[in-house]
């Protein structure tokens, strides 16, 4: 039981690691040219390059600080279930990874809306 509730805490921390890793990346070293092969890639992001530098310091900061709240929580939550049962383990793991994808498509629905804000 000790090795699944090891493998649901690293499988967890993948989501907000990598929130973390590209948060920090995208507000400090914004892709230099405006591409469709990495980045913060929309339509509004992509129209002009201080929208595209715009959107990857405003989405780097969003993920760089709720991908370092979620990875935490994640820890505190799955310690918490560590005395469970492998069905209750992966049952808790599972709600955390759809609240850490809830969070990381929210920050791109408010990056969005961040963007619209400033096209006005």
């Amino acid at each position: 039981m000790q090795w699944f509730w090891w493998f649901m805490l690293i499988f967890s921390l993948l989501i907000p690691t990598v929130m973390v890793v590209f948060g920090i990346v995208f507000m400090h070293k914004t892709p230099t040219k405006i591409n469709t092969i990495f980045g913060y890639r929309t339509k509004r992001s992509m129209k002009d390059e201080k929208s595209w530098v715009y959107a990857h310091h405003y989405f780097g900061r969003l993920w760089a600080k709720w991908g370092s709240i979620i990875f935490f929580l994640s820890i505190i939550i799955l310690i918490n279930a560590s005395s469970k049962s492998i069905e209750t383990i992966s049952r808790i793991g599972f709600a955390i990874i759809m609240g850490q994808l809830i969070i990381m498509f929210t920050s791109i629905l408010m990056t969005e809306k961040e963007l619209k804000s400033k096209d006005k």
